[in-house]
């Protein structure tokens, strides 16, 4: 079955784009601490000849950074809290790290964290133009395999039987 070659082409390069979105985002909200996150964000075309799949992929605590995480909650994994606060910078104010990483966990516990909807909002703007580029880009592709089935039906013996 023939592919959406020039389709596929298009949205790969808006798919770095939105990739790139979500990056300045997460920068412009100060959401990073390692850069992990932002590093390891990237997206796959899957292109099955009557189907195109853009799949986003990154650390799987994305969601928590786009959707929040919701107040009474079980408490956060203590390890995770304590290599935030040492990528973060943050004082302890003379306080130890065990203490203030109970603090950090039983406030995310008791009152969750609010959502930032980086990816959502990105990938909502992408959504809009979507249809733009499927409607310009695509055209030919359809085309293409509009003309391929027409060849294929011109081929083909039918033959009718009573």
């Amino acid at each position: 079955m023939a592919q959406f070659t020039q389709l596929t082409n298009v949205l790969r390069g808006s798919g770095f784009s939105l990739i790139n979105n979500i990056k300045e985002e997460l920068t412009n909200q100060d959401k990073v601490a390692s850069g992990k996150l932002r590093n390891t964000m990237r997206f796959e075309i899957q292109d099955s000849g009557t189907l195109i799949t853009l799949i986003f992929k990154a650390q799987d605590y994305w969601v928590n950074v786009d959707k929040g995480r919701r107040k009474g909650a079980k408490f956060p994994k203590v390890n995770k809290i304590k290599s935030w606060i040492k990528q973060k910078g943050l004082s302890l104010g003379g306080k130890s790290l065990n203490s203030v990483t109970f603090a950090i966990g039983k406030s995310i516990s008791d009152f969750g964290i609010k959502p930032t909807n980086i990816y959502t909002n990105a990938t909502n703007e992408y959504v809009k133009g979507l249809l733009k580029i499927i409607a310009t880009s695509g055209l030919p592709d359809v085309q293409k395999q509009s003309r391929e089935i027409l060849r294929q039906l011109s081929t083909t013996k039918v033959e009718f039987r009573k």
